[in-house]
């Protein structure tokens, strides 16, 4: 496991129930789940920042983190690009 500090910690954990219907199968990826922190009830609770960091720098993402745009209703996750999309949109403001 990497250092804490180069993780982006969420701002409320997800638990792996929640986002287990998404087409793409990110479970099943030792790679990405080497690049989460995942809690002992199965919940993300933090990502490599620096799997996140083109989406952090987004200013679309960054507006809607901050509240001034409205979060989609939902997200396509498909493949890991958009997992780690969606995953961005829930980190911590105060992470940058």
């Amino acid at each position: 496991m990497e250092n804490n500090q180069n993780y982006s910690w969420l701002v409320t954990p997800i638990h792996k129930n929640v986002i287990k219907n998404l087409k793409f199968n990110w479970q099943d990826n030792p790679a990405i789940l080497e690049s989460l922190m995942i809690s002992f009830d199965g919940s993300i609770v933090a990502v490599l920042t620096s799997k996140v960091k083109e989406q952090l720098n987004n200013p679309e993402i960054l507006r809607r983190r901050m509240g001034f745009e409205k979060m989609p209703k939902s997200f396509k996750v498909e493949n890991e690009e958009e997992f780690y999309t969606y995953l961005a949109h829930q980190i911590e403001i105060a992470e940058e």
